[in-house]
């Protein structure tokens, strides 16, 4: 392996992700100088910094030294996205559909420009009726207003 072969391959999941250098310290918490210093003075990352990098690109160190780079995933998802994707998958079939359900109702709020709180109650609501559609609990009670928190609305 020469001196470059890491800073090369940086440089090449980089490019395929049309990352910049600021990017990639975002997404993986390295400061931008850091990275910077190792691509100005030729340098190898540590393994630690490695692991960051690996990491920032959704990636494993064995990926990262892979000779076939067609294998790599493209991944373009933020640290959030990634954190709510591992969450998802630890939730049960029914929640999913809840959750599809909060998530759709969000998307019409965004198209038709509802305030804030009409789209908790309207996610509210709808959560409401598919669960208790699905226990055979009349819904004709939903109608109910409900205070919501803060951190809700």
């Amino acid at each position: 392996m020469n001196q470059n072969y890491v800073l090369a391959k940086i440089k090449y999941l980089l490019d395929q992700r049309k990352w910049s250098l600021y990017k990639l310290a975002q997404e993986t918490g390295i400061p931008y100088s850091s990275l910077n210093s190792l691509f100005q003075k030729n340098n190898q990352p540590t393994i630690a910094t490695l692991e960051k990098i690996c990491a920032g690109f959704h990636i494993t160190i064995s990926q990262f030294f892979a000779d076939d780079m067609v294998d790599l995933p493209i991944c373009d998802f933020s640290r959030e996205e990634i954190e709510i994707i591992n969450k998802i998958r630890g939730i049960s079939t029914h929640d999913k559909r809840l959750l599809m359900s909060l998530l759709d109702t969000m998307e019409k709020k965004r198209l038709n420009s509802l305030p804030q709180t009409s789209i908790c109650k309207l996610a509210h609501k709808k959560a409401n009726k598919f669960a208790c559609e699905n226990i055979n609990i009349p819904t004709e009670n939903l109608s109910q207003t409900r205070k919501y928190p803060k951190t809700f609305l």
